[in-house]
């Protein structure tokens, strides 16, 4: 496994860290403090913390050993995130220290409802535990689970979005200090499937993307602000063998990034798009 860094103004790329012991990378997410993080998708995998700068890695089992996937901070540096398996639970790690991901209090979000939605409070977790397995960690302490949660973003006033890729669901979740509220966010629209991850723009649109098996092939989509969680398809792929994955905007919220993998045809070329506004 890698992690490399693309200079969008040349468009260079150079290796950041690589070691045979990172097992299936895929969450990444930049800090407050300006370090990254980035996690394996495998059960008991590992979120580790590496400084851009001088290449330097540091494990964070605090944050707890599960399968990773979408990783969002705060405005506080708390660390939100998931559990990619059946019944999988939503996160909250918050440091002891501001800017210090070694030690900390893991959470997980329990709604009241057996719906789902509705009131919520965040349980903590032993620490001892989560540091061993974070997924028997939430489930003792009678935290709610999904089918398959992948990937999180955090809007504006506190919002959290969620995607739960199984569910055919996106949740909305407000939060407010140690408790939330829960809400079906994006949900029973047809010829939406299995929505996987997650991007907003700067007008507070959620872009969302699909990781089906195709037929018919993958869409992105977009739910307006202040449209209630109705949604309209945005862009598709030609190659109906390819997945679009880990979308993100630029400084700017104006480009759209794209990464196409499971590329078909006669090159099989995964690549990155960039997509701008019309002049």
């Amino acid at each position: 496994g890698a992690v490399t860094v693309t200079d969008l103004r040349d468009g260079g790329t150079r290796l950041v860290t690589q070691s045979p012991d990172y097992n299936r990378l895929d969450g990444i997410a930049w800090t407050p403090w300006g370090t990254v993080i980035f996690a394996e998708e495998t059960g008991g995998g590992l979120v580790y913390e590496v400084d851009p700068a001088t290449g330097v890695v540091a494990p964070r089992p605090a944050v707890g050993l599960r399968s990773h996937e979408g990783l969002r901070f705060d405005a506080q540096g708390n660390l939100y995130g998931i559990s990619e398996r059946a019944n999988g639970a939503v996160f909250k790690f918050v440091p002891d220290r501001r800017g210090d991901l070694s030690s900390g209090q893991l959470y997980a979000l329990k709604v009241a409802d057996a719906s789902r939605t509705g009131a919520a409070v965040w349980v903590a977790l032993d620490r001892a535990q989560s540091q061993v397995n974070s997924d028997q960690a939430a489930t003792n302490a009678g935290a709610s689970g999904w089918n398959r949660p992948e990937d999180v973003e955090i809007g504006r006033n506190q919002v959290l979005y969620v995607a739960v890729t199984s569910e055919n669901l996106v949740l909305k979740i407000d939060l407010s200090g140690d408790e939330a509220f829960v809400t079906n966010y994006v949900h029973d629209v047809p010829g939406f499937n299995f929505p996987d991850n997650l991007a907003l723009d700067a007008q507070g649109n959620l872009f969302i993307t699909e990781d089906g098996d195709p037929p018919p092939g993958n869409d992105i989509w977009v739910a307006r602000a202040g449209q209630g969680g109705a949604i309209e398809r945005f862009a598709s792929l030609a190659d109906c063998a390819a997945e679009p994955t880990g979308i993100y905007f630029d400084n700017g919220a104006h480009i759209l990034y794209v990464h196409v993998q499971h590329a078909g045809g006669p090159l099989s070329n995964d690549l990155t798009v960039a997509i701008r506004p019309r002049e």
